[in-house]
């Protein structure tokens, strides 16, 4: 046994750093994007380029998510909420309380990783479909 292997991870071990990951690659290729635009295509007009800047940087962040689901990034907090909510409807058949105060043990425990990492990958999709809607209603 290696020194520390005998010791509990935190639930969270890791989130913060993917989460600025998470939310930083989206951000920074908007702005990249942008000033890029703006530099190279001010004919364009403001608007046209701050739409495009916004589609595209938030697309490849459509695109850096869905490459971290590949990766696995979810994996291991996916597997806790699919245990705990299996765990809830076997524990439903003797009780509701039970069933809630196992729940919300198993909460406390196993932590909100995987909802903290797959909202913050909803809203940037969320936010992406905006601006696409957006980009397609007013200039095509």
């Amino acid at each position: 046994m290696a020194i520390g292997e005998h010791k509990n991870k935190s639930p969270y071990h890791g989130v913060g750093i993917a989460c600025f990951f998470m939310i930083a690659i989206p951000v920074v290729m908007y702005i990249i994007i942008r000033s890029l635009l703006f530099e190279l295509q001010p004919t364009m007009g403001k608007e046209v380029n701050e739409m495009s800047a916004r589609v595209l940087g938030l697309g490849i962040g459509v695109v850096f998510h869905l490459g971290c689901i590949i990766a696995g990034v979810l994996k291991d907090s996916f597997k806790i909420v699919v245990n705990r909510v299996v765990d809830f409807f076997d524990n439903l058949k003797f009780s509701f309380k039970l069933a809630w105060k196992c729940y919300v043990d198993q909460l406390r425990d196993g932590g909100i990783a995987f909802w903290i990492m797959f909202g913050i990958m909803v809203v940037n999709f969320c936010v992406f479909c905006s601006a696409l809607k957006y980009a397609i209603v007013n200039f095509l």
